[in-house]
């Protein structure tokens, strides 16, 4: 999900994209769309 960093305020997100199931197939394309860096935060516990 492309989003609001925390603290923003609601509403305007213009170019929201859900990406419903994160898996080996997930087609990334339109998340990605303009995107000039990604950062990975999660981790497995």
């Amino acid at each position: 999900m492309v989003g609001p960093p925390r603290g923003a305020q609601p509403g305007g997100i213009d170019d929201e994209v859900v990406i419903e199931s994160i898996g080996p197939d997930t087609d990334w394309e339109a998340a990605l769309e303009g995107v000039d860096a990604v950062v990975h935060l999660a981790a497995r516990g």
